[in-house]
């Protein structure tokens, strides 16, 4: 069986562009199904990877999978690639792509998740906020999450991966313009940032319970770090503590410090459109109730936070939550109707 026609047939019948989703289903070009490969030059593409950790060139990456591994669509384009150990790491304008040289002892896993069915994302630094990264994809897939876990995940470890650019370039194909262009330029992808970014991010956090200027959040994330697409704004903010949850026009964002030390940081985001239903809490008038909870039942699993009484307006809360998921989808509705 040839392997790379296999995947590359799925590819063309799961891994589209988010622009071509309203689109119906087209028929496997006849070159797909054509190309026949050599059954070892999967295996010599795997030998090329290698086991040592690094960021991979994209343009040599993406000669590869168009050579010896004959793995991407004709319109398909690498635009990161990581070889994490036993692991390597391939992100292209269409999907996630990830190559475990070890599952299950023996075998290979190729695996692929298209861009369009991922219903929340996290990057994590270590330290710093362009090295040693992970990064961790969500699908609905209960059976899969209950049995494997989510739906990608990955250590980068020592492969110099830039956390922010691959936040920025996932958040791009999941709830940006989704037409399969980068939000960084491939020859900056893993380009340092000043080590004192992360202390001044740290400082201007703080510790205390507040909500905070929108527009004081939309400049902070939008510059350092960048957080934010260029077409995105937040609408409201919470500082719980050492962590930092906002809504903006897309999506709701964690800023989630993660050791005492400050030596880890989440940055998670959960799409608006993973969002069917919610609730909102408000704190009792008891002094021993001193929160109200945010509640999102996403597609995916229950998401939310806390927020100290008379520490915010929690009501806003729920008039957004009201406009993003029931108003503007009754609208949508309609009009399609």
């Amino acid at each position: 069986m040839d392997l790379a026609a296999v995947g590359r047939y799925l590819a063309s019948r799961c891994a589209v562009l988010g622009s071509q989703t309203s689109m119906p289903p087209t028929p496997a070009p006849r070159e797909l199904l054509s190309m026949q490969g050599d059954p070892g030059l999967l295996e010599q593409f795997v030998s090329w990877l290698g086991d040592d950790y690094r960021a991979c060139d994209p343009e040599e990456l993406d000669a590869k999978l168009r050579g010896h591994a004959s793995m991407l669509l004709p319109d398909e384009t690498v635009q990161m690639g990581f070889v994490c150990g036993r692991d390597a790491m391939i992100l292209t304008t269409h999907r996630a792509m990830k190559i475990d040289k070890q599952y299950l002892g023996e075998k290979v896993l190729y695996l692929s998740l298209p861009w369009t069915k991922i219903k929340r994302y996290e990057v994590c630094s270590a330290g710093t906020w362009d090295l040693d990264a992970e990064m961790a994809l969500t699908i609905k897939a209960p059976w899969y999450n209950r049995e494997v876990g989510k739906g990608l995940s990955i250590d980068f470890s020592r492969g110099r991966a830039d956390c922010i650019a691959l936040n920025a370039f996932v958040s791009a194909q999941v709830v940006g313009a989704a037409d399969g262009t980068s939000a960084v330029s491939r020859d900056k992808l893993y380009e340092a940032h000043p080590e004192g970014l992360i202390g001044e991010f740290f400082s201007w956090l703080g510790d205390n319970f507040a909500q905070i200027s929108a527009v004081d959040a939309t400049l902070r994330f939008s510059n350092a770090p960048r957080i934010l697409l260029r077409d995105e704004t937040v609408e409201i903010a919470f500082k719980c503590g050492q962590d930092f949850f906002m809504a903006t026009t897309k999506r709701w964002i964690k800023v989630d410090v993660q050791s005492k030390d400050r030596a880890k940081v989440l940055v998670e985001s959960v799409p608006i459109s993973s969002v069917p239903c919610f609730n909102v809490t408000t704190a009792a008038s008891n002094p021993f109730d001193n929160d109200a909870e945010i509640d999102m039942l996403t597609d995916v699993g229950g998401w939310g936070f806390d927020v100290k009484k008379d520490h915010g307006d929690i009501m806003s809360i729920y008039t957004l939550m009201n406009q993003k998921c029931v108003m503007e989808r009754l609208s949508r509705t309609k009009y399609t109707l």
